[in-house]
C-alpha cells in the first residue's frame, strides 16, 4: 500500500501544473489557518478549485482567537 508521503511526492507536478494554469476565479472567505490541530495561526483565502495559498493575514500583535489580549 502507498503511504501519503508516497502519494503526495506521486501527484506533486500534477498539482504544480493545476495551480499554475487555474484561473482563481472561485477565491473561499478569509479563514484560519491551522498548523497543527488546535494551534491557530494567520488568517488565509485560499482558491477554492486547485487549493493554492492567494492571500494571508498575520494576526495583530496581543491578539488571540478568544479577543481581548
Amino acid at each position: 500500500m502507498e503511504t501519503i508521503d508516497q502519494m503526495r511526492k506521486r501527484h506533486e507536478k500534477e498539482i504544480e501544473q493545476l495551480q499554475a494554469n487555474c484561473k482563481h476565479k472561485k477565491i473561499s472567505d478569509w479563514m484560519l489557518f491551522m498548523w497543527a490541530p488546535g494551534h491557530f495561526g494567520r488568517r488565509v483565502k485560499i482558491c477554492e478549485e486547485c487549493g493554492k495559498y492567494m492571500e494571508s493575514e498575520e494576526f495583530p500583535k496581543k491578539q488571540t482567537i478568544f479577543g481581548g489580549e
